[in-house]
Parts: C-alpha cells; sequence; structure tokens
C-alpha cells in the first residue's frame, strides 16, 4: 500500500492547485463584474493621464481642430478628462485623451450620437462591452502609440538571431557523439545567450506593447461577435473584422513573446526559451506582420477606441445631474449650464449673439462660468454632451481658444505681462485668419497699469468683436464696459456681505456690476480697521475726484 502514497499526495496536491486556480479564477470574474456594474453612472476614481495616455495624441496625425496646449491647461481638461474618463482599456483612455484634443465635425459626432445611443438603449449590452473592455484592461507598461512607431530598425541584423536560433538544435546530435560535437553546441548555447541577452532590453521596452495589441486583435473578434449577436452597429462588426483579419498572426505569437519572469529564469522551459531565442524570433515576426499592416493596427486601435470612449460617454452621461445633446443654432446660447467638475453645481443660462463682458468681485462666478461655457463648448464637440439643460453652438468644429491662467515663464526670461501679451495674440491671430471660433479672456490685461490696461483692453476687444470670433471676456476695470459698447453685451455677478460674511450666489445677471464690496470683503476677513478704514476714504476720494491721493 506504501507504494500508492507519494502518487496519491502528488494527486492530492494537484487537485488542490487546480481547484484553487479554477475557484481563484471565478472569484476574479465576480470581483471584474461586479467592479463594472457599480462603476457604471459614478464619478471615475484616480483615471487622471498616465504616462502614455497623451501618446496617442501625440502621435496620431490631427484630423479636425485641435486645442492648443495653453487652452487644455487654462480650461484644466486634465481634470475634465479624469471626470470623463470611465474607459475600462488604456486604448480607450488614450483615444478619449486624443480626442478630447480635437473639435470634430457633425458626420463624426452623429457617429458617437449613434454609438452611445446604441448602448443606452441597451444595458446588457454596454454591460457586455464595457466587461469585455475591462478584461483588455490598462496593461501597465504597454503602450497604445507603438503601432505609430517605426518597427524598421528595431533590432539590428535580424538574420543573425534567425540563424542562430537553430544552432543548438543543428549541434544537440553531434554532442552525443563526439568531443567537437559537445563543444560546438556549447558554444551555439553561449552565443545564443550573449544574443539574448542584448535583445532583452529592447523586448522588455516593447514586448508589453505588443502583448497587448495582440490581446487587443483578440478582443476586436469578441466585440464584433457581441454586437452581431445584438444585430447592432453591422458597419463597426464589418471595420472591425476587416481591420482583424490581416493581424491574426499577432495572436499566435502571443504566450512565445513573454519574457520570463526573475523568478522563473532558473525553470528548464524559460532556459530552452532564451536558448532557442524563442522570444526573439516571436518579437521578430510580430514586427514584420506590424510593419506591413500599421494601417490596419492603427485602424482597429482607433475602432476600439472609439467604442470605449463611447463607453465612458454614457458613463459620464448617467453620473451628471443633468446633460444634454448640444445643438447646431445661429448663436452661442445655453440654458441650465454648469460646470461637469462641481459636485454641487449652480445653474446658469444666457444667449450670446455677439461679444460678452463680464464683471464682479472676485470669487464671485466669473472664472467659473467662463470655463464652463468653455469647457461644454468644447464637450459639446467631443463627446457629444453638454453638462446643461441646452447648449446651442453655431457650429460644429468650433474653435475654442482661451487666455486665463496665464503666468510668467523664468526659464525663457518672459514677464507675465510679456506671456498674457503672447497669449493674447493667440485670440488675435484667430480673429485676423478669418474663421470663426470661441475666444475666452479672464482677467484682461492685468499685469500692467491701469491706464494702459483700460485702453489696450479697450482696443483688442473692439478688433476681436469686429470679426467672427465671439468673446467672452471678464475684468475688473468698471471703466471698460463703456468703451466697448455697442459690440459687447454686459453681464456681471456679485455678492453681498450681511453681518460681516460675505455671500455669493454665482448667478449671471444682465448688466454691469455697481456693487463695490472689495473693502467690505477684507474686514469681513479680520483685517485691522486701520486698513480698511484708509482704503475706504481713498476710493470715496477717487470717486469724488478722479484723482488718486494719499488721503490720511
Amino acid at each position: 500500500m506504501e507504494q500508492w502514497v507519494l502518487p496519491a499526495v502528488l494527486a492530492g496536491v494537484t487537485l488542490l492547485f487546480v481547484a484553487w486556480a479554477v475557484l481563484d479564477g471565478r472569484r476574479r470574474a465576480r470581483w471584474l463584474r461586479r467592479r463594472v456594474r457599480d462603476s457604471f453612472g459614478a464619478v471615475p476614481v484616480d483615471t487622471g493621464p498616465g504616462l502614455a495616455t497623451p501618446r496617442w495624441y501625440e502621435c496620431a496625425p490631427g484630423r479636425g481642430v485641435r486645442l492648443d496646449e495653453q487652452t487644455w491647461q487654462d480650461l484644466g481638461m486634465d481634470e475634465v478628462f479624469a471626470r470623463v474618463n470611465a474607459c475600462g482599456s488604456l486604448l480607450g483612455e488614450a483615444y478619449l485623451y486624443a480626442q478630447l484634443h480635437e473639435m470634430c465635425g457633425e458626420e463624426t459626432l452623429q457617429k458617437r450620437r449613434a454609438l452611445c445611443k446604441m448602448l443606452e438603449a441597451s444595458p446588457q449590452l454596454c454591460f457586455d462591452v464595457r466587461l469585455l473592455f475591462a478584461k483588455l484592461g490598462r496593461r501597465r507598461g504597454a503602450d497604445p502609440a507603438f503601432v505609430f512607431a517605426d518597427q524598421s530598425a528595431q533590432l539590428r541584423a535580424p538574420t543573425v538571431y534567425r540563424v542562430c536560433a537553430w544552432l543548438p538544435l543543428a549541434a544537440l546530435p553531434l554532442a552525443l557523439f563526439s568531443a567537437a560535437g559537445g563543444a560546438a553546441f556549447i558554444a551555439a548555447c553561449c552565443l545564443n545567450v550573449l544574443l539574448y541577452q542584448r535583445a532583452k532590453p529592447l523586448l522588455e521596452g516593447k514586448s508589453e506593447s505588443l502583448a497587448y495589441l495582440m490581446r487587443a486583435v483578440d478582443m476586436a473578434g469578441a466585440l464584433a461577435q457581441r454586437l452581431r449577436k445584438e444585430g447592432a452597429a453591422p458597419q463597426l462588426c464589418a471595420a472591425l473584422e476587416e481591420a482583424a483579419q490581416p493581424l491574426r498572426p499577432l495572436v499566435s505569437a502571443r504566450m512565445k513573446l513573454s519574457m520570463p519572469r526573475s523568478e522563473e529564469a532558473d525553470t528548464l522551459t524559460e532556459w530552452a526559451r532564451m536558448l532557442l531565442l524563442i522570444p526573439v524570433r516571436a518579437y521578430l515576426r510580430a514586427v514584420r506582420v506590424l510593419r506591413a499592416q500599421r494601417a490596419c493596427a492603427v485602424r482597429l486601435c482607433a475602432l476600439l477606441g472609439e467604442m470605449d470612449m463611447a463607453c465612458a460617454t454614457a458613463s459620464f452621461r448617467a453620473s451628471l445631474p443633468h446633460w444634454c445633446e448640444p445643438e447646431c443654432g445661429e448663436v452661442l446660447e445655453m440654458d441650465g449650464v454648469y460646470h461637469p467638475l462641481l459636485t454641487r453645481p449652480v445653474v446658469n443660462g444666457a444667449r450670446f449673439a455677439r461679444g460678452a463682458l463680464f464683471t464682479g468681485s472676485n470669487a464671485s462666478g466669473k472664472s467659473t462660468f467662463l470655463k464652463a461655457a468653455a469647457v461644454n463648448a468644447v464637450l459639446a464637440q467631443t463627446v457629444y454632451t453638454c453638462a446643461a439643460r441646452r447648449f446651442a453652438l453655431p457650429q460644429f468644429a468650433w474653435p475654442v481658444v482661451t487666455s486665463m491662467a496665464v503666468g510668467d515663464d523664468l526659464a525663457a526670461g518672459e514677464s507675465y505681462f510679456v506671456a498674457e501679451v503672447l497669449s493674447l495674440k493667440r485670440l488675435v491671430d484667430l480673429a485676423d485668419g478669418g474663421g470663426a471660433g470661441l475666444c475666452v479672456i479672464d482677467e484682461i490685461l492685468r499685469g500692467t497699469n491701469t491706464a494702459e490696461r483700460v485702453a489696450a483692453s479697450a482696443a483688442v476687444l473692439r478688433h476681436l468683436a469686429a470679426s467672427r470670433v465671439l468673446c467672452l471676456a471678464a475684468t475688473h476695470d468698471t471703466e471698460l464696459p463703456a468703451l466697448v459698447q455697442p459690440e459687447f453685451d454686459n453681464y456681471h455677478f456679485c455678492e453681498s456681505v450681511e453681518d460681516g460674511r460675505v455671500h455669493f450666489d454665482y448667478l449671471l445677471q444682465p448688466g454691469v456690476c455697481t456693487t463695490r464690496n472689495a473693502i467690505a470683503l477684507l474686514r469681513a476677513m479680520g483685517y485691522p480697521p486701520d486698513v480698511t478704514q484708509s482704503a475706504e476714504r481713498g476710493a470715496q476720494h477717487f470717486l469724488d475726484t478722479g484723482e488718486w491721493a494719499r488721503v490720511p
């Protein structure tokens, strides 16, 4: 009986490992399904752009009207991206980041609208598609923009690797019959170890990206099959299969391409893979396919990214208090608009048939409203979704250019005022180019003295008003509204100081701000009485005489 003990123990241990693997796999599958289900309509957590996320935008050729970097920074679009980014895959994340930079025309936007409607009409289909993308996942170390890279010179002398891979097998029979054959076998093995170590840094840097692309090819087939089962998006199914078919040889190389982990490097299998250069040969074969079918790879990644972005858009819509699809109207018109990053937003509305000038004190809501209008104009032309009850633009593919969060550049030796002038020049160039667009300016030319600021601001605003651009600008200078009429309409935000406390309602009002609560705000914030009283006397003297003087 004792001779059966060891096999029985081994069989029992094996069964335990198999059972554990099966149960763990099921547990992970349940966890993933629960995470996908619970995350829909929730505010994404920690989904800002990773290191590889901007690469698709940097490498892909621009097709539409691109949002420049200054506008992206002014509007805090990294945070807006994180708010929208419910993508399940790295492909979708990178594609969403790129598309938030590009203002699209109506044809493209209607296609995106159709995808969102398809997902919203069938919650089960939406869940299944999101689950597929969650399984594809965000693989650390992978770079979706790898498909744009030049693969022609990734590994020098590839023929040497292909020939040397067979040398150990060729020398092995000789090693069984002679010492010279044994020496040749050892020499071939040593040569391949050196070649492997030479190629290893490249494989470690590129293999994750290639492996991710291979998984995407597999996933494209599953996605097309699921959509076809629903009878949905037949054109997308055909496009996915057409792009994936030439890339099928990549799938067979996926397991061979995987790099050995350090704790596995001493196993017989991994030594055999190294001595026969199996990962290197798989990499060369995959690169050869990718080089020949780069257009298909780019197309496939874009199709999958578009679908994952549609899932993220559907989730983004469900997470908002209210939302709408944008319309194309005669003017910029908005109702119930708010900034999507605000958790307890105050909604506003207005109709801008021409430029608008906003006045009011700091923290009253001017900058937030300007950003809300500009951000929603971007979202309208990218994900076809606005944080508003109604949002209409004069046209799609409508450029959005801002001059808001300007700062001095010490490295370039530029002062604040110089940086502000250069930032405003972008808006003037858009106007002089004859194109239409939305220009947003916060605190125009605040980096210089009052007299020149008011005069120069009025001249710049009137120049913009004479073009096809729509300009929304905020200012503290109460003299400015009179200098830009009738080209600009006036709006304001106001606040009240009651019982030593400042109250903001953040509601947009017509006309110029007439309240002066800055000194009262200083008093409410606990400034010394001699400071606030001296300020009040100085301000009153200026209002009475029109001149500044030192008042005791």
